[in-house]
């Protein structure tokens, strides 16, 4: 692509982890494309001391090759001799739009639809700010893969490092959850993910029957069908689970958000993500938002119940999964005060601004749904949260499992 300078460095690094982290019972090539499409290897190549150190040779003299061939890539990528025994999987980082050959988003992935015939699990990774979303969106729901995005201030090698640690273990594939005669709509996500080693896969929705009925999850395993039936009681309808309908409203958003990513900000989509948003106090890029909408204030003589200095609760709860809630307290006498809550993983980095506007003396709660600022899931570990108020500055360590 049209990466140069540092980020083509960076990108080379990430090449190299790549390498580092392949197992002797792999298969593997390297494929880079500008306006011309040039591979490592003519075909998959066992990962030997050898072919892994001229492949090693090969990334340290790739160079910034202008324009942008998606479409030849992938058709090159996807025409390899890939076993039908093995996990197949197809790491695409990309830093533009297609701008030479095929430049139809939904004739790429078509294209890479149909030269599919190896269940080859396609992970996009968009590199910058200037990308195609809808290409990468829809090409990793079309074969089983996910969409990842790299900012600006991201470390290209350790971000692509931690995903193919990811990928590279796969417990169960192809699900599919049947729950009986249970009545169902507005299940989300609208396909299941494969499940990775360390990682859960869920699935929200809502019903409109109650009882007990016979879910099963079947997938395969080690190249093994899998199936397992358990039966499960559900509820009446009315009333219901607060926290869990907070997390189906979340994963409808996270849909709606990917929709908007496709065909942009149509009224309908950004007004289903506003309600939603409302409804369930759940903070996105369309709302700033707290969840108590009549914060304690100095006027209606409740002061007394608020702390006198600027007060940031241990989140809770922790550690925690999928998300968690923040609390925070600005004291009577702050008036009106901006307030800055950020998160920052273990090395320092920020991965996002949850919390940041003008507020009245008051209680606040935010909820943390364990995604940086570009929606995407990050892993687990140790992350510190920060509010930034006036002079004041108050720091907390949380621990997020997947």
């Amino acid at each position: 692509s049209s990466m140069e300078g540092e980020r083509l460095v960076e990108l080379k690094s990430a090449l190299n982890s790549f390498l580092d982290h392949l197992n002797p019972a792999d298969r593997f090539n390297l494929v880079t494309f500008g306006t011309n499409v040039v591979k490592y290897q003519p075909d998959l190549v066992p990962a030997e001391a050898a072919a892994i150190a001229a492949a090693r040779a090969f990334v340290n003299g790739l160079s910034a090759l202008g324009l942008t061939n998606i479409d030849g890539a992938l058709q090159a990528s996807l025409q390899q001799s890939f076993r039908e025994a093995t996990s197949n999987n197809l790491i695409f980082l990309t830093d533009g739009y297609p701008t030479w050959g095929e430049l139809n988003v939904n004739a790429i992935v078509d294209s890479a639809a149909t030269r599919n015939q190896h269940n080859v699990r396609i992970f996009p990774f968009g590199i910058g700010e200037d990308v195609s979303k809808p290409l990468l969106i829809a090409l990793a729901r079309a074969n089983g893969g996910y969409p990842t995005y790299i900012t600006a201030t991201d470390s290209i090698a350790l971000v692509v490092a931690n995903h193919v640690n990811r990928i590279s273990k796969p417990v169960l594939s192809n699900l599919d959850l049947d729950l009986g005669g249970l009545q169902t709509y507005d299940r989300y996500p609208l396909v299941l993910s494969d499940l990775f080693f360390g990682n859960q896969v869920l699935q929200f929705g809502r019903y409109t029957n109650s009882g007990s009925f016979p879910v099963t999850l079947s997938g395969t395993a080690q190249q093994q069908n899998f199936e397992l039936t358990s039966l499960v009681t559900f509820g009446q309808i009315s009333g219901g689970n607060r926290a869990v309908a907070r997390l189906w409203a979340r994963s409808k958003i996270d849909y709606l958000l990917e929709q908007i990513a496709i065909y942009g900000e149509l009224e309908e989509l950004v007004d289903a993500v506003i309600d939603l948003s409302i409804r369930y106090s759940i903070l996105t890029k369309y709302t700033a938002l707290y969840v108590d909408p009549n914060p304690t204030s100095v006027e209606n003589g409740e002061s007394q119940l608020l702390p006198k200095t600027f007060v940031l609760e241990q989140n809770y709860p922790n550690p925690f999964n999928p998300e968690t809630k923040i609390v925070f307290f600005v004291p009577p006498n702050a008036q009106q005060q901006r307030v800055v809550i950020k998160i920052f993983d273990i090395t320092g980095r920020l991965v996002r601004v949850l919390f940041d506007r003008e507020v009245a003396p008051g209680r606040y709660e935010v909820i943390w749904d364990g995604r940086d600022g570009h929606n995407n899931e990050l892993a687990s570990g140790t992350y510190v949260y920060r509010m930034e108020a006036g002079s004041s500055v108050i720091s907390k360590r949380m621990t997020l499992l997947r």
